[in-house]
């Protein structure tokens, strides 16, 4: 039986006054703690707008019909073989739309809720293998909003690749993002997702050795790609490791297209001169259980850093709320563990009107050499 667990989307918010590293204390991380709190209800209010139109189910269909073939392909690649596919019936959420536009408290409270098994059971009972392709299908679960600060490991010059693995040593995680437009409902097409993350001991790389990471001559978990039709970038990438005072996170954001084209078929090199407006920023965030399992392998089990869970985790506390599930699904691989790899997937409702302006990469400026 393939497993199922959880993974969370934290939104970020606009504060121009915070441009590097996310404080931990005091008025101005209270202030922006406020700031995600209160973006994050906005865009949960837009998200139920998408929720339950015919359209909008057509899509989810289209996006699980994706899934499914995505992840076909890489069983048979890896020898495990194909799953069934059959569609069942989709029977959407019902959003109470009065309720949600009272949303005013995202809490550790309301976070343990959703994390409760008995309250929710994020394990899928249309597993993958079974005549369903139901665990595939992903409403907009979390909606990213504009921010003027990316944190301090980002860095402008990615490779445009599918692979950002690089042949670590890890647990393989597929990670396949969806963006929707919670203006009209539909894909986002075309649109440039870009990703970073930590190695399994929690350092990132091309940032230098000096600021304990891992050094300017590596590129590994980094990459971007543009989305298809149906609005998805699906990445390769290795499980990420823990890093001091935050819990396990993958970084995305989302821009405008691409505008160039790739030399004799090689990776193109985005460099600041083609950058794009940038329209969203956020982080993806895994169950606790998940990661726990993850960490008890080689070579996450040598990491020394300090662990924080969600729940200690301040800003993935404003996720939740009493009306809103902020939690997506994936599976393990081989359907018995984390070794065999994870294929994890989430649509995000992202606003393509806003702009965070060109070129505003405060935070990885300060790396160049």
């Amino acid at each position: 039986m393939v497993s199922y667990k959880a993974i969370a989307c934290l939104v970020l918010a606009a504060f121009p006054s915070l441009t590097l590293a996310h404080p931990k204390s005091g008025p101005e991380a209270a202030k922006l703690l406020e700031l995600h709190r209160r973006t994050a209800v906005a865009g949960t209010q837009a998200l139920s707008q998408c929720n339950n139109t015919i359209e909008a189910l057509s899509y989810t269909q289209a996006a699980a019909n994706g899934r499914v073939d995505t992840l076909n392909a890489i069983r048979q690649a890896a020898g495990l073989g194909p799953g069934n596919r059959l569609v069942t019936p989709y029977v959407p959420v019902n959003a109470d739309r009065k309720t949600v536009s009272k949303l005013s408290s995202r809490s550790l409270k309301d976070l343990k809720h959703w994390e409760n098994k008995k309250v929710v059971n994020h394990d899928k009972t249309g597993i993958f293998g079974s005549p369903s392709d139901a665990w595939a299908k992903t409403q907009p679960q979390c909606a990213f909003v504009p921010e003027d600060t990316i944190g301090p490991y980002y860095y402008p010059g990615e490779l445009v690749r599918s692979d950002i693995s690089e042949g670590l040593a890890g647990v393989t995680m597929w990670l396949d993002v969806q963006l929707i437009d919670v203006n009209t409902c539909k894909p986002t097409s075309g649109m440039t997702v870009d990703i970073w993350a930590t190695n399994p001991v929690g350092k990132y790389s091309h940032i230098p050795e000096s600021a304990g990471q891992a050094g300017s001559d590596s590129h590994w978990q980094r990459g971007a790609l543009s989305t298809g039709n149906d609005g998805r970038a699906v990445f390769k990438m290795i499980f990420p490791g823990h890093y001091d005072d935050r819990a396990t996170h993958v970084h995305l954001m989302a821009r405008d297209a691409i505008h160039a084209k790739d030399p004799a078929g090689s990776p193109i090199v985005i460099g600041e001169e083609k950058e794009a407006n940038v329209r969203h920023i956020g982080q993806v965030y895994f169950d606790d259980s998940l990661r726990e399992q993850v960490e008890r392998t080689s070579p996450y089990d040598s990491n020394t850093q300090k662990l924080l869970s969600n729940d200690e985790d301040d800003y993935a506390k404003y996720q939740a709320a009493k009306q809103y599930d902020p939690f997506v699904n994936y599976l393990f691989m081989n359907g018995k563990d984390v070794t065999g790899g994870i294929y994890a997937w989430i649509s995000i409702g992202i606003d393509p009107k806003a702009s965070n302006g060109q070129n505003q990469f405060p935070s990885g400026r300060p790396w160049k050499q």
